[in-house]
């Protein structure tokens, strides 16, 4: 769970004084899965998630270690595509595709606080975009 994220959501809820502006990993976690699910309905929405509490990837050099697993596993424990290798297949051409990448066993229902946050939700995966112009 991405740890700035967080403290970004924990801000707002302060300085707009709601009645309970804390959030856990997991409560956070399956809040981002739900949004992404209705993000998910349009047909060009694909998401790469990488496992981890880190933020931003494009500006460090982790974005070329980062896969599914998280910012260092460098490919070691995951057969799918890298970030950066994801990431720069944009712009597709006609007829080209892009799919949303997850680690994790894909499961409906959000989890609870405590549980383990390595899940796909599947209202996120699978996905497949084709480019059609």
């Amino acid at each position: 769970t991405d740890d700035v994220q967080m403290s970004f959501y924990i801000a707002i809820g302060l300085t707009s004084h709601v009645e309970d502006p804390l959030i856990n990993p997991t409560e956070f976690y399956n809040d981002v899965n739900e949004v992404f699910g209705v993000y998910n309905q349009l047909p060009n929405f694909v998401t790469y998630l990488v496992d981890g509490s880190h933020h931003c990837f494009t500006n460090q050099d982790l974005y070329y270690t980062a896969d599914a697993m998280g910012p260092y596993d460098d490919g070691e424990t995951n057969s799918g595509l890298m970030l950066s290798d994801w990431t720069n297949l944009v712009p597709l051409s006609n007829g080209e595709a892009q799919n949303t990448v997850c680690e994790g066993d894909v499961q409906g229902e959000s989890l609870k606080a405590g549980d383990d946050n390595k899940y796909c939700s599947s209202h996120v995966v699978p996905k497949k975009f084709v480019e059609a112009y």
